[in-house]
C-alpha cells in the first residue's frame, strides 16, 4: 500500500513523524531507509485517485497539452488528479 510522505532534508516523515532516512535522491524520487524494515525502498512521486491506486508522474520531456499521456492520471498537469500529488512510498 502507498502512503503519502514528505521530506524533512534527510528525514522521511509519515503525518509528522519520522519513518526512515534518505539514502540517495534521484529524478523522480527518492531511496529510503525505513526504521524496522530490511533493505531499502523507494518513494516516487505521483498522485493517486479515488479508489487508492498508485500512478507515478510521467517523465516524458514533451510535456504539454498535445501530449497522449494529459489525460491520464500519471500526467502531473492533470487537474483532476493534482490535488492529491506528492511522493509516496509502498510500505
Amino acid at each position: 500500500m502507498y502512503k503519502k510522505v514528505e521530506l524533512n532534508g534527510d528525514e522521511v516523515l509519515e503525518r509528522g513523524e519520522v519513518i526512515g532516512q534518505v539514502v540517495h535522491k534521484f529524478n523522480g524520487g527518492v531511496e529510503v531507509k525505513v526504521k524496522g524494515k530490511p533493505g531499502l525502498r523507494f518513494a516516487f512521486y505521483g498522485t493517486t485517485d479515488r479508489k487508492g491506486n498508485f500512478y507515478q508522474y510521467c517523465k516524458n520531456r514533451n510535456c504539454g497539452p498535445h501530449c497522449i499521456s494529459s489525460k491520464k492520471p500519471s500526467c502531473r498537469n492533470n487537474e483532476q488528479y493534482t490535488k492529491n500529488g506528492g511522493l509516496y512510498i509502498n510500505i
